[in-house]
């Protein structure tokens, strides 16, 4: 099935310069439930197997990237506790002071309360501080910049976009890409398989004007493993995991 969408413009070239050493990858959904959030998890549980990462939740309408994971019961700062953060913080605190399982260390939002997020001080501080303290960073951003979230953006080395393989989908991410697309010099799609009607994912990348970040297949149970409290990317041969792998390979 061919899609209907006049392409994009090709991007700009735009290249900021990174005072941070590790990388920094960006996941945002293309439309409204399109799994970036579990994308984000998975890629940092795989990314914590040769080393220490991080996974940033910048959206706070999210679910918790702590619950994703399996970590809400776990000690540590939220991002609540860092509202106040400024400039570049001490050494070692925050993978002092930040929940840990399975290697991941995870900056949540709360759960609870107003959504009320950090400022876009607090989100530089932090993540200027993250970028000198691990390896791999992985952001799980919203579709929605407000000042936080484009302070966020800022520092991304790649960004992936996740569009499930349908029409209206892709409709929606033209937006978010529209306003992803000055502000990342890597950009990339990854389409979230199934395809009911056919849908071409070259045809999708087309009409976003974004090289693909590769097709990622459907992983069987994964709405009910999530539920049993299992985190994203556990089955290390399921599609899933064998995506992840694939992804920060091709990053790296």
């Amino acid at each position: 099935m061919a899609l209907l969408l006049p392409p994009l413009p090709a991007p700009h070239p735009h290249r900021t310069a990174r005072e941070h050493r590790g990388l920094m990858v960006g996941v945002i959904g293309g439309c409204g439930g399109a799994g970036a959030s579990v994308l984000a998890a998975a890629l940092a549980r795989t990314a914590a197997r040769t080393g220490p990462t991080l996974l940033v939740e910048i959206d706070q309408l999210g679910g918790g990237a702590d619950l994703l994971l399996g970590a809400e019961d776990e000690p540590g700062l939220r991002w609540p506790d860092l509202t106040s953060a400024r400039g570049r913080l001490l050494p070692g605190s925050l993978s002092g002071s930040l929940p840990l399982i399975d290697g991941v260390h995870v900056l949540a939002a709360a759960r609870s309360g107003p959504a009320t997020g950090p400022s876009a001080a607090a989100v530089s501080a932090v993540l200027d501080s993250a970028g000198a303290e691990y390896p791999v960073v992985v952001l799980d951003l919203p579709r929605h910049l407000d000042e936080a979230a484009r302070a966020a953006v800022r520092v991304v080395d790649a960004g992936v976009v996740v569009v499930p393989a349908e029409v209206r989908a892709t409709a929606a991410a033209r937006r978010v890409v529209a306003s992803l697309r000055p502000r990342v010099a890597d950009l990339r799609v990854v389409v979230r398989g199934p395809a009911p009607s056919g849908l071409d994912p070259t045809g999708i990348c087309t009409a976003l004007g974004l090289p693909p970040a590769g097709l990622l297949p459907p992983e069987p149970r994964l709405k009910a493993a999530l539920d049993r409290g299992e985190p994203p990317g556990l089955r290390r041969r399921g599609p899933l995991a064998r995506f992840c792998r694939d992804l920060l390979e091709e990053l790296a």
